[in-house]
């Protein structure tokens, strides 16, 4: 068998172009693979931050309003559950601000946490305020009445300042996070 060296380069010859080609388009599909990687990874940790963000704000808003009912609003809590509802708002704040601190500037984190101040302040108000009776007395220990006494409490008028302007100054700063101009 004689081997036509013209037949040959021929078929190689079309084979070039066909290889060139499929090199090309698995070029092109790797790249098409990472840019939809890319994409499924930014909107999975956009939608995360945002989620994140917008539990922040929620538990802001939940936990205010209550807050200044009890500190500023001359209203004390009467019940253990009363105490207890208001807490787990507390703690789902404090919850959500931890989670969010990545997301946020160290303005905006400096902002979060002068509410977080605010919110610690009238809780003592809060706290001072809460009835001597039995059943908060078994709730809170033995000390119960001693730490109420201990605890220092703010002015409701500077509280109330206090309060109203970092509420403000907080979401605010959300705001801008959640809602970009």
């Amino acid at each position: 068998m004689v081997l036509n060296w013209g037949n040959i380069i021929y078929v190689l010859l079309g084979a070039v172009p066909v290889l060139i080609i499929r090199i090309i388009d698995i070029s092109i599909e790797l790249k098409r693979i990472k840019l939809d990687e890319k994409k499924w990874q930014a909107e999975y940790f956009l939608v995360e931050k945002n989620k994140i963000l917008r539990n922040l704000h929620k538990s802001i808003v939940e936990l205010y309003f209550p807050t200044v009912y009890y500190a500023l609003g001359g209203v004390k809590i009467k019940k253990i559950e009363e105490y207890n509802e208001y807490e787990n708002k507390f703690n789902n704040f404090k919850i959500n601000k931890d989670l969010a601190k990545i997301y946020l500037s160290e303005v905006e984190n400096d902002k979060i946490s002068k509410f977080f101040g605010a919110l610690n302040r009238a809780q003592n108000n809060i706290f001072a305020n809460l009835p001597d009776d039995l059943e908060f007395k078994e709730y809170f220990g033995k000390n119960y009445i001693e730490n109420k006494e201990k605890i220092g409490t703010t002015d409701i008028g500077e509280l109330n300042k206090m309060l109203r302007l970092n509420y403000e100054k907080a979401l605010e700063c959300l705001s801008d996070k959640l809602n970009p101009k």
